[in-house]
């Protein structure tokens, strides 16, 4: 084995035990950004783009109503994702 070989193999030990102490952390996190922004862009009204989508799906309550409610819910989820356990 070279000595190339060998930096490579300690670099890349490196990486995975990096990732094997963060991966989850960050999955975590990032689910729960993505689940705040979407949820944000549902409170603030027209802005979302699933805003059409929602208001057909739910027909049986006003646009008005439960598309923010439904972003508000989104962004609470988020924010569990977010906390510590």
């Amino acid at each position: 084995m070279t000595q190339f070989q060998t930096l490579l193999r300690r670099f890349d030990a490196l990486i995975i035990d990096f990732m094997d102490r963060i991966g989850l952390t960050f999955l975590r996190f990032a689910i729960g950004v993505v689940f705040i922004w979407f949820g944000a862009l549902k409170t603030i009204g027209e802005l979302s783009p699933a805003y059409d989508l929602v208001a057909a799906t739910v027909y049986w309550l006003t646009p008005e109503i439960i598309v923010p409610l439904l972003g508000l819910w989104e962004v609470a989820i988020g924010l569990a994702f977010c906390s510590r356990h």
